[in-house]
């Protein structure tokens, strides 16, 4: 299983994403989401997980990435 790193940017109604290999820096997808979407789970992370927000949108845009690429969620 290859190592991934997630960058997002969030922007008016949207979250861009990119995932790169951990080790090569390749980009290997890169996909929008929902801002709405991000932001809910975000929310909800922090209220149920008790973490702080960077680590929430860190979360949410995974489980996102997850459910919209996988179709697990």
């Amino acid at each position: 299983m290859i190592a991934v790193e997630f960058d997002y940017k969030i922007e008016k109604d949207i979250v861009s994403v990119w995932v790169h290999d951990e080790k090569t820096g390749k980009k290997l997808a890169s996909l929008q989401l929902p801002r709405k979407d991000v932001e809910y789970v975000a929310r909800r992370a922090m209220k149920e997980l008790d973490i702080n927000e960077e680590d929430a949108y860190n979360l949410s845009v995974y489980l996102n990435y997850v459910r919209v690429t996988w179709g697990l969620l």
